[in-house]
C-alpha cells in the first residue's frame, strides 16, 4: 500500500489518502485517484506518494 499526502506551500499536510495496492491492478505509476479539494483555499499544493518509506511520485496541484 502507499500513502498520498497533499501539503500546502508551508509544508503542512492538508489531506492524506491511503492508496490500496492489488497485484491484479496496474502499478501505482499508472493508476489514478481522486482527492476532494473543494474545502481548500485557492493556491498551490504539493503532493507526494510514499510506498515502503520511499517517495515514488511527486508533483503539484493548482486550485483556482
Amino acid at each position: 500500500d502507499a500513502v498520498m499526502q497533499l501539503t500546502d506551500i508551508a509544508g503542512r499536510v492538508v489531506t492524506e489518502k491511503k492508496l490500496e495496492y492489488s497485484k491484479q491492478k496496474e502499478p501505482f505509476g499508472r493508476r489514478t485517484t481522486t482527492v476532494d479539494i473543494s474545502r481548500l483555499s485557492p493556491g498551490v499544493y504539493l503532493y507526494r506518494v510514499v510506498q515502503g518509506g520511499m517517495m515514488i511520485a511527486e508533483g503539484k496541484v493548482v486550485k483556482e
